[in-house]
């Protein structure tokens, strides 16, 4: 009981801060914010300017990362926000060396935005339960840098073989849970606003990963930028993994603008609406010819697990079928990274000689003495 009124105070409060930038649009007609609209309504300030804007200028003043995590999640449904506000920062930001790029969040508001987006997705839009999941997972690495700086590393590693990548690395040396830490040894810069040349690179860099790394991010509120026109994504949302089905429907897209049906596909159309923003010059599908001429990758593209077992199988050692490592929640990794936890579990004190031991010699002493 006590639980369920402090989570209805923390959605008063944010009713409010909504309703004086004028952006109750966001909740009106929600069944969760159903009790909370009457009283935040009078709180509300009437602002110049359009809706979308209103929006922006919020989540820009809030500056807090779990709202802009489940923000992000929410709008990546076009069918349900028809009109995504896209959040990119104020000012460029320049880089060279090691330097601290990003505290985790102290915020003691996971719970709650947890339990309020479970709550839309029972109340409002249960076809937002796919973005739900992926919004868990995403909160891991906003508490915890060690799960940033992986994606970032794994995003760098994707991106190396691409002759326009802005190159940086993780200092994991210095980064811990709390802090993350990048080195770069060219100097370069964060950037909203891109040249020509530039767009042209962050086009083919997309469509790199995509259809060779097998990698995409659906959302980004800045790119690296270095000397040549290089460029790199720094601040994104998160990588997800690309399947055959999914480039045939991106083929598909850029074709004959077939609708998105499944999560993954909607991530895909968002990015592509990012990626067309930030290239407001350029044609981005003119970069990708060489790919959009394939005309099926279900029969070209195979995992690298699938073609080895395939070989071993050949030569007369059949190990049966892959089967991915899977962790019921994103706690049991982060888990096993603290050492100092690990240790403290039971499974860990009962495998140890310090609980071993004292039992050992305690058998000793009653089977040689009494």
């Amino acid at each position: 009981m006590i639980n369920k009124f402090l989570q209805f105070i923390k959605k008063q409060r944010l009713a409010i801060r909504l309703a004086r930038f004028d952006c109750l649009f966001v909740i009106a007609g929600l069944q969760t914010f159903k009790y909370a609209l009457p009283l935040a309504r009078l709180f509300r300030r009437r602002l110049n300017g359009d809706n979308i804007q209103h929006l922006h200028n919020f989540l820009i003043f809030s500056q807090n990362p779990l709202l802009f995590a489940l923000y992000e999640e929410a709008a990546s449904r076009q069918d349900i926000f028809a009109a995504p506000v896209y959040v990119f920062p104020v000012s460029d930001k320049r880089f060279a060396g090691d330097l601290l790029y990003r505290l985790a969040a102290d915020s003691e508001d996971k719970k709650f935005y947890l339990s309020l987006f479970r709550e839309i997705v029972r109340r409002d839009y249960p076809e937002l339960r796919a973005q739900y999941k992926v919004f868990e997972r995403r909160l891991d690495a906003v508490y915890d840098m060690r799960f940033r700086a992986s994606e970032m590393e794994l995003l760098c590693e994707a991106s190396a073989g691409f002759s326009g990548f802005c190159p940086y690395e993780v200092d994991w040396l210095k980064t811990t849970k709390n802090k993350l830490y990048l080195c770069f040894d060219v100097p370069a810069r964060s950037k909203r606003i891109l040249s020509a040349a530039e767009q042209e690179n962050l086009s083919r860099l997309f469509a790199y990963l995509f259809f060779e790394k097998s990698l995409f991010v659906s959302y980004w509120r800045s790119l690296c930028t270095g000397d040549n026109s290089r460029v790199s994504f720094l601040d994104f949302d998160a990588v997800y993994p690309v399947t055959p089905e999914l480039k045939n429907y991106l083929l598909n897209f850029v074709g004959r603008q077939q609708k998105p049906a499944r999560p993954e596909e909607y991530k895909l159309q968002r990015a592509v609406m990012v990626l067309q923003d930030f290239c407001p010059d350029i044609n981005v599908f003119a970069a990708w010819s060489d790919y959009l001429n394939l005309t099926d990758f279900s029969s070209r593209v195979h995992s690298d697990n699938d073609n080895l077992l395939a070989q071993l199988k050949s030569g007369g050692l059949d190990l049966g079928q892959y089967r991915p490592v899977e962790l019921r929640s994103p706690e049991e990794l982060a888990y096993l990274l603290e050492t100092k936890d690990l240790k403290k579990g039971a499974q860990f004190r009962k495998s140890s000689v310090i609980y071993w031991g004292p039992m050992a010699v305690l058998f000793y002493v009653l089977l040689n003495y009494f």
